[in-house]
C-alpha cells in the first residue's frame, strides 16, 4: 500500500510532496508527472475530482501511466478478478489542483 500528497500548480506537471510507502516503511518526494507525457490523465482532470480506475492499464484516464509510472510505483497488471486498482483524489483549492 501507498499514498501521497501532490501538487500540481500551473496544471503542466503533478510534483510528489510526500509518497509513503507501507513497504519498506519509507517516505520520498519529488518525483513529477508531466502533462505531456499523459494527456489523457490532465484531460480528466478538467472534468472529474476524483478518478477511480479498476483497471489502471485499460481505463481511458490512467492507461498512459502503464508503462513508466505504474510499474515504478508497484501497481502491476494482474488478470480479473484482481485487476490494478489506482484511485487518484484531486483537491482544488484556491483555484489550484492539489490531491
Amino acid at each position: 500500500m501507498q499514498t501521497s500528497v501532490n501538487t500540481c500548480r500551473d496544471r503542466s506537471k503533478i510534483h510528489c510532496l510526500n509518497l509513503y510507502e507501507q513497504t519498506p516503511n519509507r517516505h520520498s518526494s519529488g518525483a513529477e508527472l508531466a502533462a505531456v507525457n499523459y494527456p489523457a490523465y490532465f484531460q480528466a482532470l478538467q472534468t472529474e475530482r476524483t478518478i477511480a480506475a479498476d483497471d489502471a492499464y485499460n481505463d481511458p484516464r490512467t492507461y498512459e501511466f502503464g508503462t513508466a509510472y505504474l510499474p515504478a510505483v508497484g501497481v502491476t497488471q494482474q488478470s480479473p478478478p484482481h485487476p490494478s486498482l489506482l484511485l487518484l483524489v484531486i483537491s482544488l483549492r484556491s483555484s489550484r489542483l492539489s490531491g
